[in-house]
């Protein structure tokens, strides 16, 4: 559905001797939006986080680490090693998340971290510009460059190996995992949680948290991600990926899952469907999970994902 097809021109009949009123969609989009409070639109990537890096509370041995971006910004984040020679895991995070301080500041994060290194795996969290300690602002158009920055620090922190990297992906991170794979990237294998599209978020995600109407209207005033192809990167690519997505998202309605499941299956890679909503599944892949009334620190990795890393490990 594009942006105008929502709604019709309305015609409001003036009394006699005063003329018709016709306002054009766009029009009222815009008297409409004028009215709304500045928080009802809510930007792709969210600032979120703090602007200075502490390390309390982190596991023994986390680093401060940084990556340089194309344009020179610092994207700033945490390095966690296992020790020598092991493999790298490189943390995509979703919006609303931070390497400074988690999933909406709820605990489970830094003991995600540790369950991976007790597991043998060092990882490598960095934020996207504009978030936690990094720098510049907020840019949905530069996931893929931000991404890319990202995968090379992990190559360099894994030895230079890229068959020593595994790409971490959660929600909105999933559009810098899939732009890697676009590029050709070969990391040793690939996760992917709650994914998303590019080319439909900016739609989906304000109508999942505004309403039909309301979400519709602030869709047109968001600042697009650059379009990358999930669905043909999961196609062509011949590196192994684990998708594990919601039964019920309301960020990836039920006839763009199909087509992602099915690219997915055709390159001969598992998909998992997930009993929850996509924030609960998001929560969990970063060891939180929600009950009917509050919530519990889990200290394992999802079997699923446990179960494919190991099947992916050569050592």
């Amino acid at each position: 559905m594009t942006a105008t097809s929502a709604f019709t021109s309305w015609d409001y009949r003036a009394p006699a001797r005063t003329r018709s009123c016709r306002l054009r969609p766009r029009l009222l989009a815009l008297i409409l939006a004028a009215s709304f409070p500045a928080a009802c639109v809510v930007p792709i990537v969210q600032p979120t986080g703090t602007p200075e890096l502490s390390l309390k509370g982190f596991p023994p041995g986390t680093e401060a680490a940084e990556a340089i971006s194309a344009d020179g910004l610092t994207l700033r984040g945490v390095f966690l090693p296992a020790g020598p020679g092991a493999p790298v895991v490189l943390h995509l995070l979703p919006s609303e998340a931070s390497a400074t301080t988690g999933l909406l500041g709820i605990a489970g994060w830094k003991q995600t971290l540790e369950v991976l290194r007790l597991q043998g795996y060092s990882s490598l969290a960095l934020d996207y510009r504009g978030v936690g300690a990094s720098d510049g602002d907020p840019d949905p158009t530069a996931l893929p460059e931000d991404g890319a920055s990202m995968w090379d620090e992990a190559v360099r922190r894994a030895g230079g190996e890229s068959g020593k990297v595994v790409l971490r992906a959660a929600s909105l991170g999933t559009i810098p995992a899939a732009a890697l794979l676009e590029a050709g990237r070969q990391p040793r294998c690939v996760v992917l949680y709650a994914p998303i599209r590019s080319e439909t978020i900016a739609v989906h995600a304000p109508r999942a948290r505004r309403g039909p109407f309301l979400g519709t209207i602030v869709s047109w005033f968001l600042k697009r991600p650059t379009e990358v192809d999930l669905v043909e990167a999961l196609r062509e690519t011949e590196v192994h990926v684990l998708v594990v997505a919601s039964r019920e998202d309301r960020y990836l309605p039920e006839g763009e899952r199909e087509l992602l499941f099915a690219a997915a299956e055709a390159g001969g890679n598992p998909v998992v469907l997930f009993e929850g909503d996509h924030l609960q599944l998001v929560s969990r892949a970063y060891g939180f999970e929600w009950g009917e009334f509050a919530g519990r620190v889990i200290e394992e990795l999802l079997e699923a994902e446990r179960l494919f890393l190991a099947a992916k490990d050569p050592r």
